[in-house]
């Protein structure tokens, strides 16, 4: 049972993605940008869930972190399968897409900041990627072991 009196909104954003693995919000909660296990991306106008971008195969695994780091339908996302895919709402497509050098698969990611997603890999190694808009890339600029005990 959802409680009626909430001091927010509840909304239904529809679409066809499925199982959502990840989501994030844009610069300015303009747009919403999902990711699900099958390597789909989609995104919805934040304010009318409007379909701004209809679920697309950019991935050949599960989609585990994605960010918006710019207002202009930028989407950055990283998958197990090792890539990281920066793809346009505007054009419906992918502009950039980079296998990350570390031989680990990314078991999880998160947005950090604008244009940064931190990954934690399969190998307890953590990486940070920080995305270049302009020139539509991806590079990875902190890479460290940790322990297995660490936080």
């Amino acid at each position: 049972n959802i409680p009626q009196n909430l001091p927010f909104s509840l909304s239904s954003y529809e679409g066809g993605i499925g199982m959502i693995q990840c989501c994030a919000l844009s610069p300015g909660a303009y747009m919403i940008v999902a990711g699900n296990r099958e390597g789909q991306i989609a995104a919805w106008k934040a304010t009318s869930a409007d379909q701004l971008m209809i679920p697309k195969n950019v991935h050949q695994g599960p989609v585990v972190g994605i960010c918006c780091p710019s207002v202009d339908g930028v989407i950055v996302t990283v998958s197990q399968d090792g890539t990281a895919i920066v793809s346009s709402v505007l054009s419906q497509s992918i502009v950039h897409k980079q296998h990350l050098k570390s031989p680990a698969k990314i078991a999880s990611a998160w947005s950090c900041s604008p244009g940064k997603l931190a990954c934690l890999l399969a190998n307890n190694t953590c990486a940070i990627l920080q995305t270049n808009v302009t020139a539509c890339t991806v590079r990875s600029i902190v890479a460290s072991s940790a322990s297995s005990n660490q936080v």
